[in-house]
């Protein structure tokens, strides 16, 4: 991992706000001397949850200082940077290394750059994620692509928007109020059939599939329900249905469950503890299969009529 790949996405992918800004990126180029066995992950995000600690954090007054310890060190595995007040200001674990920012509007976000990928992650003002964005990582900033980006919504109906570039995807996932994914919609970008080469038109935005989930009073999942649609421009019915029913028992701490493909039972699962259960599948021809397992592995199967 070199280091001034990340003083590249500082200087390029991001504007520069302040003189420290310009200070870290130049300290980015820096060889650090001493390793530290610490997570360093956990530790920013720490840093960026406390609301103690978040305003100076990012201060644009602070010292970008080195304060690695045991210069002899040479095996590097991880380096951390802090500034004059003893604050985490950027950090390297093996080929990854993780970067704070401000943002002109005021909110947070950290910067992050291993040797496949730069993420940047946008926080609100109140230290909740609101954004994150994937880019490849090429040799330089015009061969770096958008890959992928993720928005999260904390209004009256929570959810979170993923966007799939390198996939031609859109995912929308809502939730309830305990957090439980209520409803995800699947898109695929498609040609648009009037699109020219003498005037390209953007890609059309197409349902492919919704999913449905219910919860019971303990907050369980009790029912699954799943549509695919036809992925034709000019069409946009359901072609597949399947529903999932969820049953808890006192037998297992694993739930029974009756799958149905087309309003047709195909599949039932039956725990009688949490080593055993029986699994039973239904076909067409009016036959059915029934396997037992324990601990995973099949010991008894038998064909009905």
């Amino acid at each position: 991992m070199i280091l001034t790949a990340v003083a590249l996405s500082v200087y390029l992918l991001f504007p520069i706000f302040n003189e420290r800004h310009e200070k870290f990126a130049l300290m980015l180029n820096k060889n650090p001397s001493s390793p530290e066995q610490i997570n360093m992950k956990l530790k920013l995000l720490s840093k960026l949850k406390d609301p103690s600690e978040k305003e100076n954090f990012f201060s644009e007054n602070e010292k970008v200082d080195d304060l690695a310890e045991n210069k002899n060190e040479k095996s590097l595995t991880s380096v951390y940077f802090r500034n004059s007040k003893n604050m985490l200001s950027a950090f390297s674990y093996d080929d990854e290394v993780f970067v704070p920012v401000q943002l002109l509007d005021g909110e947070r976000s950290f910067i992050s750059v291993n040797q496949d990928k730069i993420c940047r992650v946008k926080f609100d003002k109140e230290m909740k994620i609101c954004e994150e964005i994937e880019w490849s990582k090429g040799n330089s900033v015009s061969d770096s692509k958008m890959i992928a980006r993720r928005r999260w919504n904390y209004g009256e109906k929570k959810s979170i928007t993923e966007e799939l570039f390198d996939q031609k995807k859109i995912i929308e996932t809502f939730y309830d109020e305990k957090n439980n994914p209520v409803k995800i919609y699947n898109y695929l970008l498609v040609n648009n059939p009037k699109s020219t080469s003498l005037e390209p038109l953007p890609d059309l935005k197409k349902i492919d599939g919704i999913i449905e989930n219910f919860y019971d009073g303990e907050n369980r999942l009790i029912e699954s329900n799943i549509n695919d649609y036809e992925r034709k421009i000019e069409d946009n019915r359901i072609v597949y249905k399947k529903k999932i029913l969820y049953i808890y028992t006192s037998k297992s701490s694993m739930p029974d469950m009756k799958v149905y493909e087309d309003d047709k039972l195909r599949l039932v699962t039956e725990y009688e503890n949490d080593e055993t259960y029986y699994e039973t599948i239904y076909f067409d021809e009016k036959f059915s299969v029934r396997s037992k397992y324990v601990d995973e592995v099949m010991v008894e199967e038998n064909v009905q009529k």
